[in-house]
């Protein structure tokens, strides 16, 4: 039985797919599975997967979204770790590595984590952690940080890099695989749960390259970027669901509470932004009901004034 179930989800990227997985074959650490799940694609990804032989196991399905995708690798897998891999992505050789290395040191984790360089469509690239303010003392000595109760991080940080993130299988089935009824922001649902399992490890190594292409595949994170109130309202639905939760601490419950009120606002925003004052001003007095705040007061006002004279006077459109 291998210790690791790596699952590379894959829809018409016959382009990239293979560096990905040349990428894997590439790792120092070796007791792996690679499981390959096509989502329907009608390019040559198959034939391109043919090089491979026996060294991966490819599923095909039709199409039904990278959830969707994922679970059924997930459902294949037998490895006490699963690490997802996006098919335009590449892991550095130690990744796997020193990903056992924090198993090892932190027994206790049930989602594993390293920092990752991501490059932009435009060339640019960045630093995964500095860019999201991933910053801890024993980070910066080790090398490696447990954190024993770490929702709150990624409520406040976000999704640091999916592709640079393990679970333990048990506990990812115990909170019920991806959540294929969305097609943004699965990969967040899924690390908000896994932190509720349990503590995470974090490596401040960058191991993992990610890379942002403009895709018109619906289900990808450009989805950012075309379609911003559906983005808004996955993450609405994510924290109301997640507020349900009785295990949350009174610290976590707050920065949860903090996170809906500033997307909520956020939302009013872009409908503000579209002119349509009347659901914007829905969205920013559900945001001051969450969270009292001066900001989401002033939101509310500006809405009883004209379009125009709105917007000059809000200005930011994220907050």
């Amino acid at each position: 039985m291998p210790k690791i179930s790596i699952i590379i989800p894959t829809y018409n990227r016959a382009l990239f797919v293979t560096e990905a997985i040349d990428s894997v074959m590439a790792q120092t650490f070796r007791d792996y599975e690679v499981i390959v799940v096509d989502d329907g694609s009608t390019d040559n990804t198959k034939d391109v997967l043919l090089r491979y032989g026996e060294r991966i196991r490819y599923i095909y399905q039709s199409n039904s979204g990278v959830g969707a995708a994922r679970n059924a690798g997930v459902r294949c897998a037998v490895g006490e770790w699963l690490a997802f891999l996006d098919s335009d992505d590449i892991w550095l050789p130690e990744y796997l590595s020193c990903q056992m290395a924090q198993a090892n040191q932190n027994p206790s984790a049930h989602t594993l984590m390293t920092n990752s360089i991501r490059f932009e469509s435009d060339g640019s690239s960045l630093n995964v952690f500095q860019h999201y303010g991933i910053d801890y003392p024993e980070t910066a000595k080790t090398g490696l940080c447990l954190i024993e109760r770490p929702l709150s991080l990624i409520l406040q940080k976000g999704n640091p890099g999916f592709p640079a993130t393990m679970f333990k299988r048990e506990s990812f089935i115990r909170v019920g695989l991806f959540n294929e009824n969305v097609t943004i922001s699965e990969d967040l649902e899924a690390i908000a749960y896994m932190c509720l399992q349990g503590p995470l490890s974090l490596c401040a190594k960058p191991l993992a390259h990610t890379i942002r292409r403009k895709e018109t595949i619906r289900n990808l994170g450009s989805r950012w970027y075309s379609d911003n109130i559906y983005c808004r309202v996955s993450l609405q639905t994510l924290y109301g669901n997640l507020r349900m939760q009785r295990t949350l601490t009174h610290l976590e419950r707050r920065v949860l509470i903090k996170v809906l009120g500033a997307n909520t606002r956020a939302l009013g925003n872009l409908y503000l932004r579209n002119g349509e004052l009347f659901k914007a001003r829905r969205f920013y007095v559900e945001a001051l009901l969450l969270d009292l705040s001066m900001k989401s007061l002033m939101k509310v006002i500006v809405t009883y004034f004209p379009h125009k004279l709105a917007l000059n006077l809000t200005k930011s459109t994220s907050e």
